[in-house]
C-alpha cells in the first residue's frame, strides 16, 4: 500500500513538473536570450564607455524572458525582454537598458538630478518636507538636466521615460495653494507643453510617523476624482484615507475635474 502511494505521489510530481515546463518559455527562446547577451554585450560596453569614459564599467548584463498572460483566457505567452545591465561610475551603481537594434541605451544616471531641479521649481516650503519620492527616469546619457529633458522628442526616443511622477509628504498646511498656481510655473508649463505627463501629489500630515505608510500606497490612492475622501483597504476593512493616515489636506496636480482643488479633512 505504501509503495502504491509513493508511486502515485511520484506520478503527480512528474505531471506537475511537466505542466510547468510545458507552459514555460521554450529552450529555443532561452538560448536566443543568452545568445543576444553574448553577442551584443561588447557593443553595449562600448556605448557606455563612449558616454561616460573608460572608468565607467558595465556589469551583470542580462536579458529576461517576459511572461504575458491574457486576461480573457489566461493563456501565457513569452517574449524576450530588453537587455539591461549595471553601470558602475565612481562607486555608484545605475541601471541601463540597451536596445540592440538601434545600438542605443537609456539609463537612470541623471534621474535624481532632473527631479531635484523640478522639485526646486515648486512653490512649497521644502524645509517642511517629510519625504519625497519619484519614479526613476530612464534617458539617453546626454540628457543630464531638466532643460535638456523637456527638449526630448517622445517620438524619437521610444525607450526613454516621459512620465513625471512626484510624491511629497509635508507638515506644511496646503490650504493657501490651488492647482492653478502650478500652471504659471514656467518649468511646469514647459513640461506640460513638451511631454505632457506630470503628476504631483503632496500630502500634509498631522503625524509625521504616517509618512512611510502612505508613501507605500501613493500609486493606488487617487484624490482628484471628487470632493469625497478616497478609501484605503486595511486588512478586511475599507477606511477613509484621511483618517487612516491622519491627513490635514492634499493637493493632486493636475486635477481634471476641478481647476482649483485642495482636499480638506472634515
Amino acid at each position: 500500500m505504501k509503495k502504491a502511494i509513493k508511486v502515485i505521489i511520484l506520478l503527480i510530481n512528474i505531471l506537475v513538473f511537466s505542466l510547468f515546463t510545458a507552459c514555460g518559455p521554450s529552450d529555443e527562446m532561452r538560448n536566443e536570450a543568452k545568445d543576444r547577451v553574448k553577442h551584443y554585450t561588447p557593443d553595449f560596453e562600448a556605448k557606455v564607455e563612449e558616454a561616460y569614459g573608460k572608468n565607467a564599467k558595465l556589469s551583470d548584463v542580462k536579458c529576461d524572458i517576459i511572461a504575458n498572460t491574457n486576461g480573457i483566457d489566461f493563456k501565457t505567452t513569452y517574449s524576450i525582454g530588453t537587455m539591461y545591465g549595471t553601470i558602475n561610475i565612481d562607486g555608484k551603481k545605475y541601471r541601463a537598458n540597451y536596445d540592440h537594434l538601434s545600438n542605443t541605451f537609456v539609463d537612470n544616471v541623471h534621474s535624481d538630478t532632473i527631479y531635484k531641479e523640478l522639485l526646486e521649481c515648486l512653490p512649497f516650503d521644502s524645509s517642511k518636507y517629510i519625504d519625497t519620492k519619484f519614479r526613476e527616469l530612464y534617458l539617453p546619457p546626454e540628457i543630464d538636466s531638466f532643460e535638456k529633458y523637456i527638449s526630448l522628442n517622445p517620438d524619437e526616443n521610444k525607450n526613454a521615460t516621459f512620465r513625471q511622477v512626484i510624491y511629497i509628504t509635508t507638515t506644511e498646511n496646503l490650504s493657501s495653494y490651488k492647482n492653478t498656481d502650478f500652471d504659471n510655473i514656467s518649468e511646469i508649463k514647459k513640461l506640460n507643453e513638451s511631454i505632457g505627463f506630470f503628476t504631483l501629489k503632496i500630502v500634509c500630515l498631522n503625524d509625521k510617523s504616517k509618512s512611510s505608510s502612505i508613501m507605500s500606497q501613493m500609486d493606488s490612492i487617487h484624490f482628484e476624482y471628487s470632493d469625497t475622501h478616497p478609501k484605503v483597504q486595511v486588512g478586511n476593512t475599507s477606511k477613509d484615507v484621511f483618517d487612516e493616515y491622519d491627513i490635514k489636506n492634499v493637493i493632486e496636480y493636475p486635477n481634471q475635474w476641478q481647476e482649483n482643488h485642495v482636499m480638506y479633512m472634515d
